[in-house]
Parts: C-alpha cells; structure tokens; sequence
C-alpha cells in the first residue's frame, strides 16, 4: 500500500515566476500563471494586475503572523482569519496549473476519481476538480471558509454540484467510509508547522487508497525562516 510515484517519482509542480515549461507527469515541472501566490521572505499574498494594495497586503501577513505567532498547530486561527477576510492567500479563482493539468489527467479523470482537497479555502480547486470529471471532497477546518466555498459550489453549474461537496474536518483526525484516488494538496502541506510534516505524509499514506495518487503544488520553494507559509522543496515533499 502506498502512493504511486508516476514513472518513477511523484509529480510536483511548482508555482514560479521564473520557469515556463507546462506541467507533466514525467518529471518536475513548473509553469508560470498570470496571477500567482507571491512568496517574499515573512510575506503571502495574491496578486494580479489590478491587485491589493501593498499597505493592504503587508496589513494581512501582518495579521496572519499575530494570529500564528507560535510555531504551533493552532486550528481556529483560521476561522479567525476567514471572518476578518484577512486571507492574503486566496487567488479569487481556480490555481491555474491545475486547470492546466487536466489534459494531461484525461484519462484519471475519465474513471471519475474521488479527490480529496485538505483546506480547500474558498472551494475554487474543489469545483475545478469537479468540472474535471472527479468527484471532489473539499476538506475545510474553518467552518467561516465552508460556507464561502459551498456558495461558490451554489455558483456552479449544476453538474458540478452533484460531484462536489465540503465538509468540515480536521484532516488530521478525518475518516471517510469510502477510499480516496487522489489527494490535492496546495498551500496546505506549507501552512502548517513544520512539525506536522510527518503525520500529514502518515496521514496521507493511510487516506489514499491502494495505488492512489498525491499530487501536490510545491510552494513556496526557498529557504527562508518563519511562517505560514512555511519554507517547501521538492525533496522535502518527495
């Protein structure tokens, strides 16, 4: 029982600015996105061309280390942070390597996979796992961000609603009576404390079903003290 590495290794694409090759799923790859989570050291915010302003953003991530100021597992600082709509994280729309990515998940998807989405935020992946062709799971442990992210499902189309659902729950003590093809994991594995990485590979391992598959977004990639978002690489994923 394990996760499948495909073709040899896991497939891991990371969000960069700086790199232009489309996701795979033969080696690592990355892509660069018109609006993308940006990642200085001590800072974790959405932009775009018509983006927040800066003294909003640096407000936030100011926020955001008040809230998480010990390298603890702290679950309701969370819902804390979605009720303030201090959320510098949240892009507002689907991550678009993963909408990318489909093409090359045509034929997963056409087995209607069940995907699982650990704080699945406002719901936008959930929904684009969904249109996808899986039936999606939206994992959420802010009750506050459930209900955004159910009116976002609301706002979809109506094939998308019958393959989505959000359920709040730590995903750390989750436990569905029904197995798990794929878990998606971005900006999750990054804002928790380092000192949970071993129980989310654990935890992973146990909710994925024989032969399933991790995929995950690695972000952000540097080295650099201090978080959410926590410092990533692609060895410490693998």
């Amino acid at each position: 029982k394990g996760m499948k590495a495909i073709n040899g290794r896991w497939w891991v694409t990371p969000t960069t600015t700086a790199c232009t090759h489309k996701p795979v799923l033969t080696t690592v790859a990355t892509t660069t996105t018109t609006r993308t989570l940006s990642h200085l050291p001590g800072r974790w915010y959405a932009t775009d061309s018509g983006g927040t302003t800066e003294q909003k953003l640096k407000g936030h991530q100011a926020r955001l280390q008040q809230v998480f100021a010990t390298p603890q597992y702290q679950p309701e600082g969370w819902d804390q942070l979605w009720r303030e709509k201090a959320t510098p994280w949240d892009l507002g729309k689907a991550t678009p390597p993963l909408v990318q990515s489909f093409t090359q998940l045509s034929e997963f998807l056409a087995t209607t996979p069940t995907v699982l989405v650990p704080g699945c935020g406002a719901g936008y992946d959930v929904v684009a796992w969904a249109r996808g062709g899986a039936h999606a799971i939206g994992l959420e442990l802010s009750d506050t961000a459930a209900q955004i992210a159910r009116e976002t499902l609301r706002n979809s189309k109506s094939s998308t609603q019958d393959r989505a659902e959000i359920q709040v729950a730590d995903f750390f003590t989750y436990k569905p009576s029904f197995p798990i093809d794929l878990i998606y994991d971005y900006t999750f594995l990054c804002a928790l404390p380092p000192s949970l990485r071993k129980q989310w590979a654990e935890k992973c391992f146990e909710l994925v079903r024989e032969g399933g598959l991790l995929y995950t977004l690695v972000f952000p990639i540097g080295h650099f003290e201090g978080g959410p978002p926590y410092a990533m690489s692609l060895d410490l994923v693998e």
